[in-house]
């Protein structure tokens, strides 16, 4: 019955079905409180036959029945996650002596994790409580007994304390996930006992000391995660395991060189070791990774040459060894091939659930912290194998110089110019980096517009930072005549015909001086575009015609100009966006409900304009939301308490009239609501919001 609307009274009737063996309600819309009957409002014992419930994905809230276990004690697999429950685990949980899978993840539970439950549940072979605010230490080693355990899911908690020693009793842990917790300690030795270990993910503590050389043992790796903690020392040089895909540990205190750890694992995909302080030499093993795809070695003390067997690396898609030591000259041949063919990354992110006996709990998507125009975004998903680039910023580089752009040279390869990038097939230009190129002692700068049409499989252009004074669509007479009025009005515009270049997917003419309106061709005609940054010029009008067609715009960037009207209907073209960010202009009416069906969005991000109205309950419907910033407007009414985004972290809404009550929204993040017409504060306090009110 999932994914159908239910009302919650539909557990009584089907309560009354004891022979039943399988029930799942999943994602039906269905909301209200258990009652202390337990879920199916029937006397003990009445569903000795029932081994698999699944209501994840609803809004039921409460505390689950204290006398659950009696009720249900033969289920294989319970599914709650992604309700509202509150209140403690029971610990009549530990009366289903049969259990395999318990996912609690997603839901608001406090208190620890039950005695009763980690001595009686002998089969458990799953246990997700992520993202809840259960607190105290992880486990006793007196009451431990899930020798069965193979994933164990309880990051995004409160949990304190050491990884317990008991859990080295559980030989079948293929995955321990640990992240944003507060433990502390050493990571153990005999987690490099643990055979089987697939999935290593304790990122965002304080975990202290080595990574230890035990870790050397563990051939099944394929991500391993200890960013963000203060581990010291080397990398064990001993450290290959053949299957991994994955490392992070950034943000540590790591140092020393890197020596051999990692050479031989050829499946790795990312590798990122930013924020420590590794010195000596790149070296060249990296060169040997065939599936690497993201390096990430930003902030370190590493001296000597980009090596050039980094060229040989063909998937290679996004390079970060700003802010080190490095010296001599840039590799021409350093061109990021990947960006040229297949977007399809070969990383894994597992999206099966804990929801039948042997099922994954869910492997969080991977996330990659990329620094551009010294602001830093973190991509995840869909939305990370779009991304390309090279930062070496703040290093000792030279660049060894290639053919310059001299009008009349007739007979030279355009493909070995400065900034330009071609395929290897048909040798088309498919990059153009104009980027911080003007040079002022040339004074004013104008571009011919008419010279990008031929571009015909232009991926990348990049006009940033160069503050162009006009685009001339030709060079008729006419040409003089609009440099002209470009000097005296000095406004310039974006020239339609780069709509004339159908294949570009990045567009990005952000800082500059451009005036005047996105032009129609422009937004009809680059179909493939995924990235449109347009930020901090003096564009106005209307944001979109009508004939708005951008089918896979991910990522739309518009603030900081002076655009005017409502949010246009066209924008529902384009269903995969990621990204709206629309601050700092002049857009008024309401906020769109149609925006609550972009299933993708993660960031809303519209302060400082003319908005008014409620916030739309379509929102609720934003599963992946991150951040939305909405300060700085006019919006009014209640707060929609079903707005709870699981991956939520910031919410900013101060400087507007917004009123009543909190109740629930908001629940598990970082907000601004100062400055409305709130009341509600001790609800807000009671739940542990961590924002500001007046």
């Amino acid at each position: 019955m999932d994914g159908n609307t239910l009302n919650i009274n539909i557990l009584r009737r089907i309560g009354w079905l004891t022979s039943l063996e399988f029930l799942s309600l999943r994602n039906c819309n269905m909301e209200g409180t258990f009652p202390d009957q337990g879920p199916l409002h029937l006397p003990t014992h009445s569903h000795q036959n029932l081994w698999s419930l699944d209501i994840s994905k609803n809004f039921f809230r409460g505390n689950i029945p204290i006398q659950v276990g009696a009720y249900l004690p033969m289920l294989l697999t319970l599914n709650i996650s992604k309700n509202d429950f509150d209140g403690c685990i029971p610990s009549s949980i530990g009366d289903m002596k049969e259990l395999s899978t318990l996912d609690l993840s997603y839901n608001k539970l406090s208190g620890g994790i039950p005695e009763h439950l980690a001595n009686s549940c002998i089969y458990l072979r799953y246990l997700v409580l992520s993202n809840n605010s259960l607190e105290g230490q992880i486990f006793s080693a007196a009451t431990f007994n899930l020798l069965s355990l193979s994933r164990l899911q309880l990051d995004g908690n409160h949990f304190v304390g050491k990884i317990p020693e008991c859990l080295s009793n559980s030989s079948y842990l293929e995955g321990l996930y640990l992240s944003d917790n507060h433990l502390s300690g050493r990571i153990p030795s005999w987690l490099g006992n643990m055979s089987k270990l697939v999935d290593l993910i304790m990122p965002n503590n304080h975990l202290e000391g080595p990574i230890p050389p035990e870790f050397c043992q563990l051939k099944s790796l394929e991500v391993l995660n200890l960013a963000q903690n203060n581990i010291s020392g080397n990398l064990p040089s001993c450290f290959n395991p053949p299957q991994i895909q994955q490392v992070h540990v950034s943000r540590n205190k790591l140092r020393g060189q890197l020596k051999d750890a990692f050479f031989n694992s050829s499946s790795l995909v990312t590798l990122d070791l930013g924020y420590n302080r590794f010195n000596g030499r790149i070296p060249n093993w990296i060169g040997q990774l065939s599936n690497l795809s993201y390096l990430i070695l930003t902030h370190n003390n590493l001296e000597g040459e980009v090596p050039h067997l980094l060229c040989h690396l063909k998937h290679l898609r996004l390079i970060d060894l700003s802010h080190n030591n490095l010296s001599g000259q840039i590799p021409p041949c350093l061109d990021m091939t990947a960006l040229h063919g297949d977007y399809h990354v070969a990383f894994n992110t597992t999206s099966s659930t804990a929801g039948a006996p042997g099922a994954s709990p869910m492997r969080k998507e991977e996330t990659i912290e990329f620094t551009t125009k010294n602001i830093s975004y973190s991509y995840q998903g869909r939305v990370l194998t779009y991304m390309s680039g090279v930062d070496l910023s703040c290093n000792k580089l030279t660049v060894l110089k290639g053919q310059n752009w001299v009008e009349g040279e007739k007979n030279s390869d355009c493909c070995q110019w400065e900034k330009v990038e071609c395929n290897n097939t048909a040798g088309r230009v498919i990059k153009l980096d104009l980027s911080s190129a003007r040079d002022q002692e040339l004074g004013k700068w104008y571009l011919n517009a008419s010279l990008f049409s031929s571009f015909e499989e232009l991926e990348w252009l990049d006009f940033s930072y160069i503050r162009v004074i006009d685009f001339v669509e030709n060079e008729a007479n006419g040409r003089v005549r609009q440099v002209i009025k470009a000097v005296l009005e000095g406004k310039p515009s974006i020239p339609s015909s780069i709509g004339d270049m159908r294949s570009p997917e990045s567009l990005d003419l952000s800082n500059n001086q451009l005036s005047g309106e996105i032009p129609e061709h422009l937004v009809e005609g680059c179909i493939s575009l995924a990235f449109l940054v347009l930020s901090n010029n003096s564009l106005q009008g209307q944001i979109f015609s009508k004939n708005f067609s951008l089918p896979n715009l991910l990522r739309l960037q518009l603030d900081g100009n002076h655009y005017i009207g409502n949010i246009p209907n066209s924008l529902l073209n384009s269903s995969l966006l990621v990204g709206l960010y629309l601050s700092d202009n002049h857009p008024s009416g309401r906020i769109p409900s149609w925006l609550g069906n972009m299933s993708d969005l993660s960031d809303i991000i519209m302060p400082n304009n003319n908005f008014e109205g409620p916030i739309p309950v379509e929102f609720c419907q934003l599963e992946y939301l991150e951040v939305l910033d909405l300060s700085e407007n006019i919006i009014s009414g209640d707060f929609p308490s079903c707005l709870n985004s699981p991956y939520i972290q910031q919410v900013h809404l101060s400087r507007n009239k917004l009123q009543g009550q909190l109740k629930e929204a908001f629940y598990n993040s970082s907000y601004d609501l100062s400055y409305n017409h709130l009341d509600g504060l001790m609800v807000a306090l009671r739940n542990g919001l961590a924002g500001f009110l007046n």
